[in-house]
């Protein structure tokens, strides 16, 4: 196993542990904030009456603070959780046809290229794809500087515009555009 993927593993077993305590902590701060809400006319009027209001307050002031903590470690877990989901899903769809493409990838996973090219780019950021980056001139994931795209001429169909008469390579059964002159093909 290259050092690479073993570094991916590592970094994506981490934050997959690491989500799964926010997420964990942030419920429990949520829970004991709300609790708080809850029961706060009644501790209120307890601490008046022992004459501790001021503790009270701080009190109050100590759990609306772990509430929002709790919030923004649950809202953390819950957006790395699904990057991390992604990144699988990604992973998959580039293995299966040795396809890097941004474009496939956001064809195959249901999205936009958009959102596609955004969710890599916090991967490598993340360190799930190691000594990688985004070629936005041909709009691909290069690993360790290499495509892993390998043109499949087995699915596609040599096509001719009829508004300009250009040639191109198009998938079968996918709505391509003319490159040169924006035509449905």
């Amino acid at each position: 196993m290259s050092d690479n993927i073993k570094k991916s593993k590592v970094k994506l077993t981490f934050d997959i542990t690491l989500v799964l305590i926010s997420q964990i902590i942030g419920i429990l701060f949520m829970m004991w904030f709300f609790t708080f809400i809850i029961f706060s006319s009644f501790m209120f009027s307890y601490f008046k009456h022992i004459g501790k209001l001021p503790l009270f307050f701080v009190l109050a002031l100590v759990v609306v603070i772990l509430g929002f903590v709790g919030f923004k470690l649950w809202r953390w877990a819950k957006r790395t959780k699904k990057l991390t989901e992604l990144f699988k899903d990604y992973v998959y769809i580039m293995s299966v046809r040795s396809n890097s493409k941004l474009k496939y990838i956001a064809n195959i996973a249901g999205e936009s290229q958009g959102s596609v090219t955004n969710n890599i780019s916090k991967m490598i950021d993340k360190g799930y794809f190691c000594n990688a980056r985004i070629d936005k001139s041909n709009n691909e994931l290069l690993i360790a500087g290499k495509s892993l795209y390998r043109e499949d001429l087995s699915n596609s169909v040599e096509t001719i515009c009829k508004s300009c008469s250009a040639t191109s390579r198009n998938m079968i059964g996918e709505d391509t555009y003319c490159e040169y002159c924006g035509s449905l093909l």
